[in-house]
């Protein structure tokens, strides 16, 4: 389950306290968008949204649909009301605020979880975060660009869990993050200095080594979880 800041006005200060790029780096996306529009300085903040911390089992249990897609558009971002809690019960939501989600369009390569889609669907992700008329919000986790191939744990609404349940896929190989590297078999794991990456990720990763599992060892490890 999903939790926001404690206070709506912790909120509200947050989005406009000031301006942070993430590594100075502003998503291809978003730098179109500019380019389109009036030039408009807007402020860039991080993501407000609290994802619950998961294990490998347990993110694969909660996620209705575990797949590998690419990246094919990244839509126009859209405003949500979400439920917010002013006390530190995520069950105590008696009040909403306005969030921008951005669709993206993916299509699906694989699917490790989900009933009633397949391999060469179209399914919509929808990522936290985007561009507002007043400001640019980063997604927590990886914002999608297209060409992006990536395994995503996402619910039953087209979300997912935060920067924890996204994996990049790199030449046939899983970007793993702390959470995974817990749990899998550090006999499959590799390593290489993320300097010397060849993908469109690495200017969204900050350590400088990265750690890496093949994606059928990855995919097993997911599809063992569930029988």
């Amino acid at each position: 389950m999903v939790k926001y800041m404690k206070k709506v006005i912790g909120i509200v200060l947050l989005l406009f306290a000031g301006t942070v790029i993430l590594n100075g780096f502003m998503p291809k996306s978003i730098e179109n968008s500019l380019d389109k529009e009036e030039k408009k300085e807007l402020p860039v903040v991080k993501s407000i949204v609290d994802y619950q911390e998961f294990t490998i089992p347990s993110l694969t249990d909660k996620a209705t649909y575990i797949m590998q897609a690419k990246v094919m558009e990244v839509g126009d971002t859209l405003e949500k009301e979400m439920a917010v809690s002013l006390t530190e019960n995520p069950k105590e939501a008696t009040e909403t605020i306005s969030c921008p989600i951005t669709p993206i369009t993916l299509k699906v390569e694989d699917v490790m979880k989900g009933k009633d889609i397949a391999a060469g669907d179209t399914f919509i992700y929808y990522e936290d975060g985007g561009r507002t008329s007043d400001y640019i919000q980063l997604p927590d986790g990886f914002f999608m660009e297209e060409g992006m191939d990536i395994i995503l744990f996402l619910n039953k609404e087209g979300y997912c869990f935060g920067y924890q349940s996204m994996f990049p896929v790199i030449n046939d190989q899983v970007l793993l993050n702390e959470m995974a590297l817990d749990y899998v078999n550090s006999d499959k794991v590799s390593e290489m200095d993320t300097e010397n990456m060849k993908s469109i990720f690495r200017e969204q990763i900050n350590n400088p080594i990265s750690s890496f599992m093949q994606v059928k060892d990855f995919t097993n490890i997911i599809k063992t979880l569930q029988s």
